[in-house]
C-alpha cells in the first residue's frame, strides 16, 4: 500500500515584493503602486532583500536539522524559486505548476486600498462564502485544495517513505494543514509567516514508531522562533457525531421551506 513520506517539509517563501507593497499600503504608503508596480503580474513578483535573508537563514536551519533530501519541490513561481535557490541545500528540484499561488483573479495586483474602496463587492462575497468564496477570474481555497490533492497523490506513488521538501505559498500550505489535518474549513485560516516551516512526519519523535499515515506536526520560522510553538504535535483530525454535524443549524436560519399545501 502506498504512503506519504515519511518526513514532509512545507516551506513558504521569503517576503516578497507584493508582501512588502501590501504591507505599506495596509500602512497608508500607495508609492509602490504609483510607481507602476500593479502591473507586475503576481507570478513574477522577486524577493526583497529582508525575504533574501529569511530564505537563507532558514537554509541553514534546514541544513543542521536534515542535511539533505530524498526529492525538491518548488512553486513555478519567481519568488518560490529565488527562495528555494537561496536554501542552498544542494539538491535537484522539480518545478511544479500544481503548487503555485491561489489565483486571486481581479484582486491579483490591486493594493489593499484599491480592494476596500474599489471591490468591496468581493470582500463582503469572501466573508459570506468564506473556504468556497471564488473571487472573480480566480480560485476559492477548495480549488487550491483540488490542486493540492494531486501533489499529495503524486507523493504517495513516487515518494513514499522518503524525506521530501516543497516551497510554496501561504494559501497552498494551508492548503496541505485542510488535507493533512482535516481542518474544519469553517474555521478561520492561519496565516503562514514568510519562510514558515511545517514540518510532518509518520515517525513519532518520542519513541520512533513509524505509522502508514502522518501522525506528528511541528511549526517553526527559523528567523524569529517565538512566533510559533515548536514543539512536536500530534494531529488530531477533526471527526464529527451527528450532534455535532446538526449544531451548524443554530447558526444557518432557514430562509426557504414548505408551506401546509406542499
Amino acid at each position: 500500500m502506498e504512503s506519504l513520506p515519511m518526513d514532509l517539509i512545507l516551506v513558504r517563501h521569503g517576503e516578497s515584493e507584493m508582501n512588502l507593497a501590501q504591507k505599506r499600503s495596509l500602512n497608508g504608503d500607495q508609492s509602490d503602486w504609483e510607481r507602476g508596480f500593479a502591473v507586475r503580474q503576481t507570478s513574477r513578483c522577486r524577493l526583497t532583500d529582508l525575504g533574501r535573508i529569511q530564505a537563507k537563514i532558514a537554509g541553514a536551519f534546514l541544513k543542521h536539522e536534515f542535511k539533505q533530501f530524498d526529492a525538491y519541490y518548488v512553486s513555478d513561481y519567481i519568488r518560490a524559486r529565488e527562495t528555494a535557490g537561496l536554501l542552498g541545500l544542494g539538491g535537484h528540484w522539480y518545478v511544479e505548476t500544481l503548487l503555485r499561488e491561489r489565483d486571486m483573479g481581479v484582486l491579483a495586483s490591486v493594493s489593499k486600498k484599491v480592494r476596500k474602496e474599489e471591490l468591496k463587492y468581493e470582500l463582503k462575497r469572501s466573508k459570506l462564502e468564506g473556504f468556497y468564496w471564488s473571487p472573480v477570474r480566480g480560485e476559492s481555497m477548495a480549488d487550491c485544495c483540488i490542486r493540492v490533492e494531486r501533489v499529495l497523490n503524486q507523493l504517495k506513488k513516487n515518494h513514499s517513505g522518503q524525506k521530501v521538501i516543497l516551497v510554496a505559498h501561504g494559501m497552498i500550505i494551508n492548503s496541505f494543514r485542510v488535507l493533512i489535518e482535516r481542518l474544519d474549513v469553517r474555521d478561520p485560516e492561519e496565516k503562514a509567516h514568510n519562510t514558515e516551516i511545517v514540518h510532518y512526519s509518520r515517525r513519532n519523535p518520542h519513541t520512533k514508531e513509524i505509522s502508514n499515515n502522518l501522525k506528528w506536526k511541528r511549526t517553526l520560522v527559523p528567523w524569529d522562533l517565538t512566533l510559533k510553538d515548536t514543539n512536536w504535535q500530534p494531529i488530531k483530525r477533526n471527526m464529527w457525531t451527528e450532534e455535532m454535524l446538526l449544531e451548524v443549524l443554530d447558526k444557518t436560519k432557514r430562509i426557504v421551506n414548505n408551506t401546509e399545501e406542499e
